[in-house]
């Protein structure tokens, strides 16, 4: 199992996280955004955290470390994996099996057979978009959480450039697909399990309610992505 960073603490300990996502309204707005953490437990530990009480202090600093270095990093997208998806669309997701590797017994190693339990590390690298993905949906969410204890609108403008680099500017955007996630070369491109990839959602749904009950995220960006998830469900 994964471990644990610490500052998943105010996620897993604070929050009272599930995975029932609550309905709330924006201030301003007066529309609902979701979020899956319980809203008035999250006001109690912002209060809690801009009074500095502990243990909650502990926690917050290490959200704001985590959230200087998203804003440090790279804005990353799918254009970034080298290996090009079966669809010859670079905007095409593309992820492997992890527990397949390449056939010893054959010349060109098709197809990959299963071996259950170990990793293939050419699942996990640059020539695929997984470790991009993971990359992202942490950053996003390092930084709308940072935005939303502290007020600090760097922040929030670093979660919408890179909502806005991964999933709506036309250079840069995933198609909203997983059609070739989780393929096994010589058997398929892409299978059912590949939507696993992408588990991340509830917390990026999250990021974004967020952002927008803060007033952190421009009318653009949120119906952009508004779009973009609506057609991923398609």
């Amino acid at each position: 199992m994964k471990k644990t960073p610490l500052v998943q603490l105010l996620f897993l300990l604070l929050f009272s996280q599930t995975s029932i996502l609550h309905a709330i309204e924006t201030p301003t707005r007066k529309e609902r955004v979701f979020i899956s953490y319980d809203s008035e437990v999250l006001e109690k530990v912002k209060n809690a955290v801009k009074n500095k009480q502990t243990p909650y202090i502990a926690p917050y600093n290490q959200l704001i470390v985590a959230a200087e270095k998203a804003l440090k990093e790279p804005l990353v997208s799918v254009m970034d994996k080298t290996q090009m998806p079966p669809s010859g669309d670079e905007h095409d997701y593309l992820g492997l099996a992890l527990y397949f590797w390449p056939d010893p017994n054959k010349s060109d190693g098709l197809p990959w057979i299963r071996k259950d339990g170990q990793v293939n590390p050419l699942t996990r690298r640059n020539n695929v978009d997984e470790p991009t993905k993971d990359k992202m949906f942490d950053s996003t969410k390092h930084l709308a959480m940072a935005y939303y204890f502290s007020g600090d609108k760097k922040y929030a403008n670093g979660a919408v450039e890179i909502l806005q680099t991964f999933f709506i500017n036309p250079d840069t955007k995933m198609n909203p697909n997983l059609n070739f996630a989780q393929g096994v070369p010589g058997v398929n491109t892409g299978r059912c399990f590949g939507i696993i990839e992408f588990a991340g959602n509830i917390g990026l749904i999250t990021s974004i309610g967020m952002l927008r009950a803060g007033n952190g995220i421009d009318d653009k960006t949120y119906n952009g992505m508004a779009v973009w998830l609506s057609e991923f469900v398609k």
